[in-house]
């Protein structure tokens, strides 16, 4: 379009075998298409248009007309009776004038300006209140936006409000209220403003206001994007606030007068020929290939419809210590519950890809591919294909298996038709035919011990999270059973064959890390004391303590890093202040948690626990590492970079890695589990240690030589100063992590006296945040049929950014250099925001006489959180009953 604007002066026609695409120079010229094509839509970034088409079944228009080349729409003129805004005009420049106005003409004229550019500055982000006077002297403004998250999303309810007041009263002379996301186009509340003018501002308008708006936006309870009952709750409420804002901006009225370099494989130029592969994906999850189409009944997605249908895989895992039963059987108080931790999406900003250029020469293929485990990729093909692996743009686990698969397309294209071919997910279909992490629901039944804590408990949890399941507690009775369920979605979790093409997303384990802290928080409200307390006396506490699977470790650095991690974040004064604000707040509450964690890091089956390693040193000193390990934005290649240069002593400009190549080091195990820098820096250490050894007879007798004459001059002729070396470990569990959440957040790691710490400084911002959108953001929602709906970034949204804190001096000499594995476990502390989270809801119920036990699920999204609290406006939407009406969509 812009070398359209540049090179022509009429319109411009773009004609495809489905889409017609028509983009006018004037106004006039855009006129007469809309009246021509009245149903044909107008865009300019095609942000709303676009995700339909590509999201929504059955829509599509086959004209579309493009206004971003009209320039008189896209001018802004101010006049004496306000600004006129063109359509086109981008929302960057509508906010520059906006502030240069307020900047620059008299604060009387430009105070109903401000609500606009502080409403832009997050746009589609949370609810943002603004109170804005315009030169009308008894005139308000005020507008709101509640989305998924602060910004780059689309917007569940924003509102726009005004009322005019007749002068020196509270009388309403006239009212607007808009609405949009309730419904296809922008909605004017008439009937509702109507029947409020000429009424005095006061709580008889605001009761009569919420029950007109229930009744006049109306929505379906299969309304697009689902969320009917929290977007009915956001009418109602958005005028609550609205109501507040202009009442207290009428009393201060009155009161006045009175008195903010790195390649990847598909940033390499296309090869001359290249072919590119697309996928067609299936319409029906699950959906059998037969020469007469039928219905697979029954059909079911979600964990509680298999537990009705007794849908499982087999075996049935189980865990504990202790005789829960014989426990049982001498209590009388039980308590049972259970919660629901929904499923997370990968998101990775790289999608899957690869690009496969055949040698022409006995079969040889190369494959540049994004992959955690390169050696399975060539496993699953043959021995002639080469895996280079660069590095990848993000992975958490969604890049081990599935990339394999589509290898095997890619690398049957290149073969057959001897030409380089590349094959690149699109966003939609990677989140659609990828892994991510599974839903997961934990039931519990606990009782109390003698003389006080809860702490014996029964828990219905998955495989790998029976290992976590105790997290940094000693339960002496304890056991835990775990059912993997077989439904109509793609599985999310990496099966017990090690030939499955799906794989987990990373921290996976944590649920029953979850499920514990779930445990202990209502035990502490059940017992009436505070969260922190309960878990205190349920640490393990002595110098050597065995897990329920009977794992030895030590609890010092825990316990150290949970007492540094409150002190630090001054978290008695912080409480005290939180229930003082709380007091004497009924619209606005806070909350506070600490919550510790013990994570054991590495796989569960010790034979992937290895690294290997080739270390180079040639004639001219210089220093070449290649390992088996994948650069994924961990620092594995510099952390494998400082251990060769620590150990050899020599400068970083003398020592390179090369990347990842099976030609090299072949049969890796995959970089995951947080396990890649310890074994892989292991592998590195043994290599130069064993290649020191050669070079320390030579380096004796010729002490104030240099390090190249070392190695080039004095040396014996079968000298080999090349090195190979495997490290394999076992699983080694006990490194403990603890944090804190409140304002401003912190968080407190066992990752000190390392080379590396700046690495882990970034890492664990990473994780961190990565757990706040498992535990607050994410939500994956699917259609009735079981397809993804949420395939981008505007229906998927993920959070932003954090800051750490390290405990010193964190002893552990099992690992290479003090090295921490803190890739998984962090995504578990994330969750004491979900906690906190939940203590400033039942700040609000208590309040309203509610009780301070209530379910609430993860993620506890702006919705979840909303509905949680319940009050007059909840109570206005109430929720369908099921079978009524087919959702738009359904929480999975």
């Amino acid at each position: 379009m812009r070398m359209g604007k540049k090179h022509a002066c009429g319109s411009l026609c773009f004609q495809g075998d489905r889409l017609k695409l028509i983009s006018p120079v004037d106004l006039t010229n855009l006129l007469e298409l809309k009246t021509e094509y009245p149903e044909a839509p107008v865009v300019v970034s095609n942000t709303t248009i676009g995700t339909n088409l590509l999201f929504l079944k059955g829509v599509h228009h086959p004209l579309i007309i493009y206004a971003g080349r009209v320039s008189d729409l896209r001018t802004v003129t101010w006049g004496k009776d306000g600004v006129s805004v063109g359509a086109v005009c981008t929302l960057s420049s509508l906010k520059e004038e906006m502030e240069r106005a307020v900047r620059e003409m008299e604060a009387e004229r430009t105070r109903g300006y401000q609500a606009l550019p502080q409403t832009l500055q997050c746009l589609a982000g949370k609810q943002i209140r603004n109170m804005a006077v315009n030169p009308i002297t008894w005139e308000f403004v005020s507008a709101f936006r509640q989305a998924q998250r602060r910004e780059f999303a689309f917007s569940i309810v924003n509102a726009g409000m005004k009322v005019v007041f007749k002068e020196g009263s509270n009388i309403v002379e006239s009212l607007n209220i808009y609405y949009g996301g309730v419904g296809p186009t922008l909605v004017k509340v008439g009937r509702t403003c109507q029947k409020l003018v000429g009424r005095s501002w006061g709580e008889e308008l605001l009761a009569d206001a919420c029950w007109l708006l229930e009744e006049e936006v109306e929505l379906s309870d299969s309304a697009h994007r689902g969320k009917v009952e929290y977007q009915k709750t956001l009418t109602t409420s958005f005028f609550f606030k609205f109501y507040m804002q202009v009442l207290q901006e009428l009393r201060e009225r009155q009161f006045q007068q009175a008195t903010g370099e790195a390649q990847y494989y598909d940033d390499m130029p296309p090869v001359q020929g290249e072919l590119l592969v697309f996928k067609v994906t299936s319409t029906r999850a699950h959906i059998k290939i037969i020469r007469e189409q039928q219905d697979l009944l029954p059909v079911f997605f979600t964990i509680e419809e298999a537990i009705q249908h007794q849908s499982f895989f087999n075996p049935k895992r189980k865990l504990g210590r202790g005789d829960v039963d014989k426990a049982f059987e001498t209590v009388d108080q039980i308590l049972e519950d259970e919660v629901y931790l929904r499923g997370q999406e990968h998101f990775y900003m790289e999608t899957q890809g690869l690009i496969a250029m055949p040698k022409r020469e006995n079969g040889e293929l190369e494959l540049f591919v994004a992959s955690q485990h390169a050696a399975y990729t060539q496993e699953s093909l043959w021995a002639s294909i080469t895996c280079h692996v660069r590095r990848l743009g993000g992975a958490f686990g969604g890049k081990v298996m599935k990339i394999a698969s589509l290898s095997a397309i890619t690398a049957t294209a290149a073969v057959k038709t001897g030409r380089a071919v590349r094959c690149v997910l699109e966003c939609g279909d990677d989140m659609l035919i990828t892994s991510g992490r599974h839903p997961f629901l934990g039931k519990y039944k606990l009782f109390n011990g003698e003389g006080g804590p809860w702490m014996n408990h029964h828990l219905y949890i998955m495989e790998k999270a029976l290992l976590h399941m105790d997290n940094g507690y000693r339960i002496p009775n304890l056991r835990g059973c775990g059912l993997v369920c077989k439904t109509y979605l793609p599985s999310y979790m990496p099966s017990l064959n090690i030939k499955s093409i799906t794989m987990a997303f990373r921290g996976f384990g944590g649920q029953g890390l979850m499920v514990m802290e779930s445990v202990l928080h209502e035990a502490a409200v059940k017992c009436g004391l505070p969260p922190q307390e309960v878990r205190e006396i349920n640490m393990y506490r002595e110098e050597e303590c065995y897990t329920h699977h009977k794992q030895l470790f030590s609890p010092r650095d825990m316990l150290r890093c949970w007492d540094e991690c409150l002190d630090k974040a001054g978290y008695h004064h912080r409480l005290q202040a939180i229930q003082q604000f709380d007091t004497y707040n009924r619209w606005k509450k806070r909350g506070i948690s600490a919550v510790p964690m013990k994570f054991g890091v590495g796989f569960s089956k010790g034979f992937y626990n290895q690294g290997a390693a080739l270390v180079n040193i040639y004639k001219d000193g210089s220093v070449l590492v290649t390992h088996g390990g994948t650069e994924m934005g961990q620092g594995i290649n510099t952390k494998a970079l400082q251990i060769s240069g620590c150990i050899l002593k020599v400068p970083m400009s003398s020592n390179h890695i090369k990347e990842t190549c099976m030609g090299n080091v072949p049969s890796a195990a995959p970089s995951a589990a947080s396990f890649g820098t310890d074994a892989v820096g292991m592998a590195v250490k043994d290599a130069c240690e064993k290649l020191m050894r050669r070079l320390k007879p030579v380096m004796e007798n010729h002490p104030k030589y240099t390090w190249q004459q070392w190695v080039i001059n004095k040396h014996p002729p079968d000298y080999n100063k090349l090195n190979t070396m495997m490290f394999c470990v076992n699983l080694h569990n006990g490194i403990a992590y603890n944090k804190l959440c409140s304002f401003p957040q912190i968080v407190e790691a066992n990752c000190q006296k390392t080379k590396l710490t700046w690495c882990y400084i970034f890492q664990i911002e990473g994780v961190f945040v990565q757990g706040i959108g498992l535990y607050t953001i994410e939500e994956l929602q699917f259609s009735p049929e079981g397809v993804l709906m949420t395939r981008g970034p505007f229906q998927y949204n993920i959070p932003a950014l954090w800051d750490v804190h390290l405990l010193a001096n964190a002893q552990n000499p099992h690992v290479i250099y003090m090295s921490k594995g803190i890739g998984d476990p962090l995504v578990f502390l994330a969750s004491t925001i979900f906690f906190a989270i939940k203590e400033a809801v039942a700040a609000a119920r208590r309040e309203r006489g509610l009780g301070d036990s209530f379910p609430l699920s993860s993620p506890d999204t702006a919705e979840r959180i909303r509905m949680a609290c319940e009050d007059q406006f909840t109570k206005m939407a109430p929720s369908p009953k099921n079978g009524t009406f087919k959702p738009w969509s359904i929480n999975i």
